[in-house]
């Protein structure tokens, strides 16, 4: 485990993977099912404003999405337990197998809600990896612990990364 100056655990590393590898190999052990509990008040949610507001497809901005990991629980649904699995045995595969292996999951399952999800995070690779393999729709990169938010950063700015 590693830790920070003041002797507190630092997950800074595994945001800033290549790939949700390291993620998930580091969290499993510690119990880490947020997102997991987190699902069914967010397909509430989604319901009650798909209803309230007659929106077909809902627009979801996840501030913090990392890897996707919300935006492949509701479209596709995913369990944390299944995504645990996916990539803890996933060691021998390249970046580019993982890819091809989780854009098969995102074209092969059938949405469960019909959704399009933008993330906004401060780790670049984690964005460029979950909007490769399909988790996301759309990405802006913006660290909004240091930074104030710029327009420039907005969807379909060129400050962002997709």
């Amino acid at each position: 485990m590693r830790f920070d100056a003041t002797g507190k655990v630092s997950l800074d590393h595994i945001y800033t993977a290549p790939d949700p590898r390291t993620y998930f190999q580091v969290l499993r052990p510690l119990g880490y099912c947020v997102p997991q509990q987190a699902k069914p008040y967010f397909e509430k949610l989604v319901k009650e404003y798909r209803e309230s507001e007659q929106v077909e497809v809902p627009k979801i901005l996840d501030i913090g999405c990392s890897y996707g990991i919300n935006a492949a629980l509701l479209k596709y649904d995913a369990t944390m337990d299944e995504l645990y699995a996916r990539y803890g045995d996933a060691a021998p595969l390249t970046r580019s197998e993982l890819l091809a292996r989780d854009r098969r999951l995102s074209r092969s399952r059938r949405p469960a809600q019909r959704l399009r999800f933008t993330g906004l995070d401060a780790s670049t690779s984690a964005l460029d990896y979950a909007r490769e393999a399909g988790f996301l729709d759309d990405t802006v990169h913006a660290d909004l612990e240091t930074d104030d938010p710029t327009p420039d950063r907005a969807p379909g700015s060129p400050g962002r990364t997709s």
